[in-house]
């Protein structure tokens, strides 16, 4: 009886201290508060809960209660845990840089890539920064453009099967060649994926990442202990298997292939990520085939889901504003003419198509929030205070939709606002983060994204679905990463007369 009742004060007194150090920064920051209602002990976690739409919509109002006063920034409780909700671009940027812990939630990612650079530590990520920045130099992008326009060309192909036959989502067709892409950059190895839709890997990473977006945002699935009791914990498990059995074998092959190719001439040859991994790090001596496997995941994990998501809305925006779909198109058949293939060189020199991404990505970024975890008290020019041991948010969904920052106008897609932006406006635009942990990989997913854009239009007109009510910002949901409600759906015609 007194084990229990012991047990029994500890909690109470944890609870109490717990109380008592949230009601303290609540009055500290009383001028930050959100409008949120708020329940002790769980603080506003009860409005995170429903559809991943709704959990999207509360990260809109986030950004829309942050307007409104001068820091451009609220506060939340997740339990005991205080959240700034950031939507002023400058607050953004100097946590992004002087913040480079991605806080507790990185650690469910590792299960998968391990401590691959994304979300690993700030002292592993800064032992392999080097390495990554070298492997994904501009110089490397260059050659890896006969693999994005054969592999766009290939998306053109199997679009043909659709075409004209009413509603279907472009997300299928855009994830394979991303997949496809991503594995012969970074394995040097073509695995038709596009070719073959049920291939285990991409049903594997599929299924894998579907699962972690729900893990994350149930937070009561967080714990290890829990999750293990959990039916979905051992088909994570088996996804992961799948995967890393799979991304071995690649990895392999590579390595072999290099030993029995070491005396030929390779000048002409192109290096595939995981040779430049190789190289970089010291070759033999270099990364072990486990740091190889977790970096080669980072890449591919980093490389496809962003640029399909990215794409498909661009996709999605186009069909619903077709005098900007045509003005895209005649830039394409101006440059490229009737030759039907776009090169680096024409890719460079698409300035509009350019600016259609860029205004895609300013209002739907594929990663509208980004985490960072406050290492030590932290105060902004603004005078407001972070307080150590809290995390941010920085609501890239907010920064991109600022009006101070875009004027009244910016939940409107106006493609021209990049043909002629303004420094203030550059500032407040950070689709792959900002700082030393930005995206590594941002220049290879902006020639990607183009050249299958670029390769699409050229060859099809793109239609909204045969449902399609106007719908201003367009309806989306939060699954790690912002999606579209509706699938993505859309029509496609041929340009080409019979």
């Amino acid at each position: 009886m007194l084990q229990y009742i012991l047990v029994l004060l500890v909690v109470v007194v944890v609870l109490t201290a717990q109380r008592i150090k949230t009601n303290k920064l609540r009055k500290l920051h009383e001028e930050i508060k959100t409008q949120f209602s708020y329940i002790p002990f769980i603080g506003h976690a009860h409005h995170f809960l429903g559809s991943s739409e709704d959990r999207m919509n509360r990260i809109k109002e986030l950004a829309y209660q942050a307007y409104k006063n001068k820091h451009g920034i609220v506060n939340i409780w997740l339990g005991s845990t205080l959240y700034y909700g950031i939507s002023d671009p400058d607050a953004a940027k100097l946590v992004l840089k002087y913040n480079l812990d991605k806080g507790p939630l990185g650690r469910l990612a590792r299960h998968l890539i391990g401590n691959g650079s994304v979300f690993a530590s700030v002292d592993t990520w800064r032992h392999r920064r080097r390495i990554l920045r070298h492997a994904t130099a501009q110089k490397h992008t260059k050659n890896f453009m006969e693999i994005f326009e054969r592999n766009s060309n290939v998306i053109v192909q199997q679009l043909a099967r659709v075409a004209g036959k009413g509603d279907f989502s472009c997300w299928d067709f855009v994830c394979s060649c991303s997949m496809d892409s991503a594995c012969e950059t970074i394995f040097g190895e073509y695995l038709s994926i596009q070719e073959n839709s049920e291939h285990p890997f991409e049903q594997a990473f599929i299924e894998y990442f579907d699962n972690l977006s729900v893990r994350t945002l149930q937070f009561w699935l967080h714990n290890d202990a829990v999750y293990r009791w959990m039916p979905v914990y051992r088909k994570q498990v088996m996804a992961r298997n799948i995967i890393h059995d799979f991304v071995t074998k690649l990895i392999q092959r590579r390595k072999k292939d290099l030993k029995c190719s070491q005396h030929e001439n390779r000048n002409n040859k192109t290096e595939s990520f995981v040779e430049l991994l190789m190289k970089y790090s010291g070759g033999d001596n270099g990364y072990s085939d486990t740091e190889l496997l977790e970096e080669s995941l980072t890449l591919l994990l980093a490389s496809t889901d962003t640029s399909t998501t990215a794409a498909c809305f661009t996709l999605i925006l186009l069909s619903q504003h077709r005098d900007l779909q045509e003005k895209v198109y005649k830039e394409i058949h101006s440059v490229v003419g009737d030759s039907g293939r776009i090169t680096l060189n024409d890719i460079n020199k698409l300035e509009y198509l350019d600016a259609v991404v860029k205004e895609s990505m300013r209002l739907y970024p594929p990663v509208p929030i980004i985490v960072r975890y406050i290492d030590r008290d932290f105060k902004l020019p603004s005078g407001l205070q972070l307080c150590k041991g809290s995390e941010t948010i920085v609501n890239i969904w907010g920064i991109h939709r600022n009006p101070q920052y875009w004027g009244e106008d910016a939940e409107e897609f106006k493609p021209e606002r990049f043909l002629n932006a303004t420094p203030q406006q550059l500032s407040a635009y950070m689709p792959f983060s900002y700082g030393t942990r930005n995206c590594a990989g941002y220049r290879q997913a902006m020639i990607f994204q183009k050249m299958i854009l670029a390769n699409v239009i050229h060859n099809y007109h793109i239609e909204p679905p045969s449902s399609y009510e106007c719908e201003n910002p367009l309806r989306v949901k939060f699954v790690l990463m912002m999606k579209h409600v509706h699938d993505y759906k859309l029509q496609m015609r041929s340009r080409v007369q019979n």
